[in-house]
């Protein structure tokens, strides 16, 4: 932000106004690709339509960006002879995220901007193997290569692939399966690597679930605030001791090699999760990750010739690769895109205003997020010596602004609530903070930010609100600040 030549720093929750207006100026003055379009792209004239209400003008108040700023970043990004698009977890983290996902690509797609050196859409992944974890099918209602469990061909060769029948049904999001947890539908869960007791919305409601089921098993290398809820905890291997794949954003499969032995009775997750297979009668016989890794990878046609032995050779592997020996390709979509009819698909998208506003008894916006310090949840950065001591104690930041308007100073402790509850922290003024906006990180367990969080789904991708919802500020009270 600091560096950008166009900063906008718009009003939360009104990300999809504001693209539209982007898009509406694209296709008022012409600056769209119509030749591009036309050969690689459905959609336009419903979006075209869709977008004439959302001219700069009427939706500079709603986005706080003024009308100018907005044409002249519009005709910056159509007119550029590369244009790219870089989102982190906060554009995806609304009710309307899936919309705002839906902006950017309608936005890459009327300009040209994809399958091109230097162009396209790039969401920068929250953790380390994400992608190559969504590639492998571990999101609920995939399987490998993003195939849709509820298509009755693609579960067919599954079924024989495995020989076994599947469920037909798509599964559940985590917020969904806390909920099912409360509504006695699920009584044991298998958490590995995770640590929901932190990570999920509406905190109380999560550990509640947490603690109402019947067997929770966590495989995990530290006692994380979920193994306090575990029955039974798994002593896995970190990441400097195992030998794996990592998938990053750009489609490197990389390699992993261990460095240390596991400590005492820890294992490899792997062996971890055979032995357990056996142990209910399932007779695996991998003798190896690597035999894991080729058997995944006969399923995902994006892997194909990306092998277990070239990976050993080579370290790092670029899919999709078209040829044996061959290398990957940088740039995807160059000749359209894997859809039944070749054309990237432009969805329009209407304002939809997040799913809790501020109002007199909470009149600012809670948001949340990560500090440089501490990853995540802080399971392993908290662990840290050199870290806690640079970010020791939970704190939420405001501008200075906000923080004289309230009657607050940095460094009081004060309180911060939304609907599901209220945590204490440490004030500090950040001017990077938008104004009306309380901003706390969610690794300080002493300060759960995600106690007070909203657990309220997009429709489409099931993300929860984390980075809207209504709160309330203020100094704790003298009584019991004393006590």
């Amino acid at each position: 932000m600091r560096h950008a030549t166009h900063p906008m720093q718009f009003k939360p929750g009104t990300d999809v106004a504001m693209l539209n207006a982007l898009i509406h100026v694209i296709i008022e003055e012409n600056l769209y690709d119509e030749q591009y379009i036309q050969a690689n792209a459905s959609g336009f004239d419903a979006l075209k339509e869709k977008v004439k209400d959302f001219s700069p003008e009427a939706v500079s108040e709603v986005c706080g960006i003024e009308a100018d700023v907005l044409r002249d970043v519009a005709r910056v990004y159509a007119t550029s002879e590369r244009s790219i698009i870089f989102w982190g977890m906060g554009v995806s983290q609304h009710t309307h995220g899936t919309d705002n996902a839906r902006c950017l690509i309608a936005l890459a797609l009327i300009t040209g901007q994809v399958g091109r050196e230097g162009t396209g859409l790039h969401p920068l992944r929250g953790q380390n193997n994400v992608q190559g974890a969504s590639d492998a099918g571990l999101i609920p209602m995939m399987y490998p290569d993003y195939r849709l469990v509820e298509n009755v061909d693609i579960r067919g060769e599954m079924e024989d692939f495995w020989g076994r029948p599947l469920d037909p049904k798509r599964g559940l999001t985590v917020v969904e399966i806390m909920d099912a947890i409360h509504d006695d539908e699920i009584s044991g869960m298998y958490v590995m690597g995770e640590n929901p007791a932190m990570s999920d919305p509406d905190q109380v409601h999560a550990r509640g679930a947490l603690a109402k089921l019947d067997h929770l098993v966590v495989q995990d290398i530290f006692l994380t605030e979920t193994c306090w809820h575990a029955d039974v905890v798994l002593p896995a291997s970190a990441h400097a001791e195992k030998l794996g794949t990592f998938t990053n954003t750009n489609r490197q499969v990389q390699i992993g090699r261990p460095a240390l032995d596991p400590p005492g009775e820890a294992r490899q997750d792997w062996e971890l999760i055979v032995e357990l297979a056996n142990r209910v009668g399932l007779d695996w016989k991998y003798d190896g990750v690597g035999e894991v890794y080729t058997e995944m990878a006969s399923v995902m046609k994006s892997l194909n010739f990306v092998t277990w032995e070239r990976l050993n050779e080579e370290d790092v592997l670029c899919y999709p690769i078209d040829e044996p020996g061959g290398f990957g390709n940088e740039v995807i979509f160059t000749n359209g895109f894997p859809t039944p009819d070749g054309r990237g698909k432009i969805v329009p998208t209407d304002l939809l205003a997040p799913d809790e506003v501020p109002d007199e008894e909470f009149p600012m916006v809670l948001t949340t997020g990560r500090l440089l310090e501490h990853w995540h949840t802080g399971a392993m950065t908290r662990r840290s010596a050199v870290l806690d001591e640079l970010e020791p104690e939970g704190i939420a930041s405001m501008n200075g602004f906000m923080i004289e308007k309230l009657g607050l100073q940095a460094g009081q402790m004060i309180e911060v609530a939304t609907r599901r509850g209220t945590i204490q922290a440490i004030l500090r003024q950040d001017r990077d903070v938008a104004d009306n906006m309380v901003f706390i990180p969610f690794c300080f367990n002493e300060s759960p930010a995600n106690r007070l969080t909203n657990p309220q789904l997009d429709p489409f991708g099931k993300i929860p609100e984390f980075k809207y919802c209504a709160a309330k500020v203020g100094a704790i009270a003298q009584k019991e600040a004393a006590e």
